[in-house]
């Protein structure tokens, strides 16, 4: 669910894109699966895309998300993505 949260966020961007102008969110709270070299999946996978993608790793923005995501935790990762 937190997955399809974070993608809802990517826009369709055109063949032309500047990696510096995007931003990666990574879920904390998501445990190490075989082969993420021990890092949270959510983490993994998203420096794997960073990396692949030419994004600047401190375009990763890392934050908790869980099943029971609730409004205060989006209000806070609302306020730290205004905060950039």
């Amino acid at each position: 669910m937190c997955l399809f949260f974070a993608l809802s966020f990517v826009p369709i961007v055109s063949a032309q894109w500047d990696p510096s102008s995007v931003l990666v969110l990574v879920n904390d709270t998501v445990v190490p699966e075989d082969g993420t070299q021990g890092k949270g999946a959510s983490v993994w996978v998203g420096e794997y895309y960073a990396q692949k993608r030419g994004i600047p790793a401190d375009h990763i923005l890392a934050f908790e998300c869980s099943s029971q995501f609730s409004a205060y935790q989006l209000g806070q990762l609302e306020h730290r993505l205004c905060h950039l």
